[in-house]
């Protein structure tokens, strides 16, 4: 026989031999990820591996695996998604503000996150240590007990603000907490001032009124009155000139305030009335 129909010959043998042996493999590839994935569910280290147990379970549902393989391991393949937890991580400094680029990484240096992303990362269940490490270098370490069977479990950290940023955070509310805390404005004494000088003048014009017709009941002729009523006039009177001085000099320091005065402070007011004058002094207190 000529060497070529030698080597048609041998190529025909190994070609005719190969599919037997892929499946044989195939089948190993099925029983061995079928064994290894029971030993994973409930290993006997104590230690949880639901995330190995998984592909081997999705391994031993291949097309080429036994129909038996197949349906036991589908079966135990939701059991096991079903306890596989996810936690959500979410970073914020104390300003308030979210922080995307954060590394997160357990303690032993491994990564779970190269940033944040509000997905939810499934883990293996158990007491675990998260670091979370901003690009600045700051490090925050959190400890969590990642419960199984629990999805989109809260792990979170916190930051501080930036200095500058910090500085410069001052919520409306904060800002009107402060203004209420201060002395109140002097234009404020200056209304309540000016206020009482109107009111004062109030009162002189209703006793000057009452003054008059007091006077008219008295029906003087030739510097000779009725003394009771002329002396109801005379007190009215007075009391009507303590009011138009009182009232005119309040006004006046009211404007006075409201006009010149400072925008901040407190206010101390002393009046003097005499008979027929009136002094009003204001000191102002920073």
């Amino acid at each position: 026989m000529r060497p070529r129909s030698w080597i048609l010959v041998a190529v025909a043998t190994l070609t005719s031999s190969l599919p037997g042996t892929v499946r044989a493999e195939e089948a190993s590839v099925c029983v061995d990820a079928y064994e290894k994935s029971q030993m994973l569910m409930k290993p006997a280290s104590g230690q949880s591996t639901l995330l190995p147990a998984r592909e081997m379970l999705r391994t031993c549902m291949r097309s080429g695996c036994k129909d038996w393989m197949v349906a036991d391991c589908s079966r135990w393949l939701s059991e096991v998604e079903a306890r596989i937890p996810t936690v959500v991580f979410s970073v914020r400094d104390t300003s308030g503000r979210d922080l995307a680029q954060i590394l997160v990484k357990t303690v032993d240096g491994a990564s779970v996150a190269s940033r944040l992303d509000g997905r939810a990362i499934e883990l293996e269940p158990g007491e675990q240590v998260f670091v979370f490490v901003a690009p600045d270098g700051a490090r925050r370490e959190t400890r969590v007990l990642v419960r199984e069977g629990e999805k989109n479990q809260g792990v979170s950290a916190v930051f501080d603000s930036p200095r500058d940023e910090t500085n410069r955070v001052i919520t409306a509310r904060h800002a009107t907490a402060a203004t209420r805390a201060g002395t109140p404005p002097l234009r404020y004494v200056g209304y309540g001032v000016a206020g009482a000088g109107v009111i004062g003048l109030g009162v002189g014009a209703i006793f000057g009124l009452r003054a008059i017709a007091k006077k008219n009941e008295a029906n003087c002729i030739e510097n000779v009155c009725d003394e009771p009523a002329m002396d109801e006039a005379t007190s009215a009177a007075n009391i009507a000139t303590i009011g138009f001085v009182a009232g005119g000099a309040f006004v006046a320091g009211g404007a006075l305030l409201l006009l010149f005065g400072p925008k901040s402070g407190a206010v101390e007011a002393r009046l003097d009335v005499g008979p027929a004058s009136a002094r009003l002094d204001l000191t102002a207190k920073f």
